[in-house]
């Protein structure tokens, strides 16, 4: 009945939103047709000769095999090979094509599409990794717990929310502890215990390159590489270091800027292996499946619903504990991750006309062809692994989340007590709502609705 309540009230909102995007349809259809290109990946014939078979496929799938095999006699899940141009973009008409091979006939690139399976399953007879948290900080290495890869600026900081809820909650079951949720900050004095996880920034290679597999979850989220860049440039370059936000600044900052933070990011920061830019085409195909294959999940930004739906659902946990609220403003102060003492005034970010004509460039192209090549994968990833889970129930599991975050933003989000105040004001950690730094954040108020709808189950 309250889950029913909650949908009613929805109804409204959602009738007003349709009738916009009525309005808007031929103008998102124009915007995402020129950012990412439409392609029907059942356009293209299935050709594959010998020779490509014995030189690219067979030892990609020997490399996957031997990269995400834990338990021996398990099957792999059936593979979806697509080239560059025969990937799909997200959120496209043409629904991903789960059975056979798509090879393109002049370059087949192997990259191997799979769903990611549910934990019970890929770890047949392990429970959550939820191990005694051992008191140290989130940013340091560990090969067990619930571990997360934070780049920057692809939302991150909610994901990495998610991910601290996550064990927060799991533990809290384990232990049976349920008298304390919900209760102020001041009361609890923070007073909470998590399995052990890591959710600070750092790549992957350094913090989590000998994690356990059965004893380890982890995941990462990406975003578009051009929203990335943009995001990435005014939070840094103009509203950290005090640089004019304009088309020559923008030109500089992504040709003579941290190329370290630029060029195949993705493939550096995501990787448990180590990377280097004098990586071939070849490759790089291999080092794009490897970030797939070893990772649990991967989210996307730009369907952060969907991925955390997802997550719960591969975790075999409730959605209640992948509820969220946004842990960044689209502008405001911002603490930097609690590296000063002080709180930055992020501008909020826009694309001119030139920054446009250079997203739009050759140059941007080639410099991104391989984060965006990765960002398309995880995207028909997420599509398998809906479709591996079952679509009648995972809209289900959406529509219950949609209305429990509207709820949640509705009335959990203008009480927030971030590490910055509205004002600039820069608040001791302990008088935040935050579960850990700016991540986290509402989590008591989230509680109540979870509660209030029966979802923590």
């Amino acid at each position: 009945m309250k889950q029913q309540a909650c949908f009613t009230r929805s109804r409204l909102t959602l009738l007003l939103a349709f009738v916009g995007l009525l309005i808007l349809l031929n103008t998102v259809i124009v915007t995402r047709d020129s950012l990412f290109g439409h392609q029907d990946l059942g356009s293209s014939e299935a050709i594959r000769s010998v020779y490509e078979e014995q030189t690219v496929l067979a030892p990609l799938r020997k490399r996957i095999a031997r990269d995400t095999s834990v338990h021996k006699g398990n099957d792999l899940p059936s593979y979806s090979l697509v080239s560059n141009d025969d990937m799909r973009t997200p959120n496209s008409d043409t629904k991903t094509q789960v059975h056979g091979n798509v090879l393109s006939a002049s370059l087949p690139s192997g990259i191997i599409i799979q769903p990611y399976q549910r934990w019970e399953e890929k770890y047949a007879g392990h429970s959550l990794p939820c191990l005694n948290d051992d008191g140290k900080a989130q940013a340091d290495a560990s090969a067990e717990g619930f571990l997360f890869t934070k780049p920057f600026k692809v939302g991150s900081s909610t994901a990495s929310g998610i991910n601290l809820r996550i064990a927060r909650n799991v533990l809290r079951k384990k232990r049976n502890e349920t008298t304390i949720l919900g209760s102020p900050p001041s009361e609890r004095g923070h007073d909470y215990g998590f399995c052990l996880a890591r959710s600070d920034h750092g790549k992957a290679n350094s913090r989590f390159r000998g994690r356990i597999f059965g004893k380890s979850f982890l995941w990462t989220i990406v975003r578009d590489p051009s929203s990335r860049l943009v995001s990435q440039f005014f939070h840094f370059h103009v509203s950290r270091q005090k640089n004019e936000p304009s088309d020559q600044s923008f030109l500089k900052y992504t040709r003579s800027g941290p190329q370290d933070m630029i060029d195949d990011y993705y493939l550096k920061y995501l990787s448990l292996d180590f990377y280097t830019r004098n990586h071939t085409d070849e490759q790089r195909v291999i080092d794009i499946n490897q970030v797939l294959s070893q990772y649990d999940f991967i989210a996307v930004n730009e369907r952060m619903d969907e991925s955390a739906v997802a997550l719960s659902m591969l975790l075999g946990i409730p959605i209640a504990d992948v509820l969220y609220l946004d842990a960044k403003r689209k502008s405001g102060f911002d603490d930097g991750g609690d590296q000063t003492n002080d709180c930055t005034y992020i501008w909020p970010s826009f694309v001119s006309e030139g920054m446009q004509k250079y997203l739009d460039s050759e140059e941007w192209r080639k410099k991104s062809q391989w984060d965006q090549l990765l960002h398309k994968a995880v995207n028909q990833s997420l599509d398998l692994t809906i479709d591996y889970l079952g679509r009648e129930n995972f809209e289900k599991n959406l529509k219950t989340f949609r209305c429990a975050l509207e709820i949640g933003r509705e009335r959990c989000s203008q009480n927030i007590k971030f590490p910055c105040l509205s004002n600039g004001t820069r608040i001791p950690n302990a008088d935040t709502d935050c579960l850990w730094k700016d991540s986290g954040c509402g989590y008591a108020c989230l509680d109540e609705v979870a509660r209030e709808l029966d979802l923590d189950q």
